[in-house]
């Protein structure tokens, strides 16, 4: 298993509300692959992916995990018939 750099790193510009941050050996790992973030983390992209919109310049780790979820999302609503928004609000609401 790789490591997480110290972050957010005021010295590389680092976002500090940042989901996810580039130049991280970990955080590129969980960009690929979203299936090893926390709750907290993969809600959290889970509702940029629900709004459009980040809080903050995203890093492209951050646009990559977006992608991935978003991706994985549409693979559900292929599968359920049923809007990928309607099968996560519910999620989104309970509180972490």
């Amino acid at each position: 298993m790789t490591t997480h750099r110290f972050h957010p790193d005021p010295k590389l510009g680092d976002p500090p509300n940042a989901i996810l941050f580039d130049d991280c050996e970990r955080c590129a790992e969980h960009a690929k692959d979203p299936r090893g973030l926390d709750r907290e983390h993969l809600l959290a992209i889970v509702k940029v992916c629900r709004d459009g919109n980040f809080d903050h310049h995203p890093t492209g780790n951050e646009r990559r995990a977006e992608a991935a979820v978003y991706q994985a999302l549409c693979l559900m609503e292929t599968l359920t018939d049923l809007p990928w928004k309607t099968l996560v609000d519910p999620g989104l609401a309970v509180p972490t």
